[in-house]
């Protein structure tokens, strides 16, 4: 009875012991050519986004800059510092 059972190995001790099951003549090892291709980004994401003009797409980008403008200075250092896991100093600045 043959079966073909395809495995990921993700420690290199498991290539000799698969190695040495080939030499008891307990598995055949067979090597194939894995091709990684690239997605085709532009078939994959088609239609995933409606069209919009340029000035829309401008005008958004410009909504989101401003509105990061507009948060405290606090409250950003506050995030800027949970994001790097200094929390600590983010309680002191809304305390």
């Amino acid at each position: 009875m043959i079966q073909t059972v395809t495995i990921d190995i993700i420690n290199e001790k498991a290539i000799h012991l698969l190695h040495d099951l080939e030499l008891l003549q307990l598995i055949r090892m067979r090597k194939e050519n894995v091709i990684t291709a690239t997605p085709d980004w532009a078939t994959l994401y088609k239609g995933a986004m409606s069209k919009q003009s340029l000035n829309d797409i401008e005008s958004q980008l410009n909504e989101l800059r401003n509105g990061w403008a507009k948060i405290p200075l606090g409250y950003k250092h506050c995030h800027l510092l949970s994001t790097m896991a200094v929390p600590k100093q983010c309680g002191e600045v809304h305390g």
